[in-house]
């Protein structure tokens, strides 16, 4: 499973696009706030 954090932005809208691309559709979707940013992380579970 591979979540993307910050997913609504830019950012994480491209990495979806990109992921999607490769054939990965187990992909969880989810915001982030910390000091006032919203970061993107991937996190890999394999």
């Amino acid at each position: 499973m591979i979540g993307i954090i910050g997913a609504t932005g830019d950012i994480g809208s491209e990495c979806t696009k990109i992921l999607n691309g490769y054939g990965i559709k187990d992909i969880k979707l989810d915001i982030e706030e910390k000091k006032k940013f919203i970061r993107v992380r991937i996190l890999l579970h394999l």
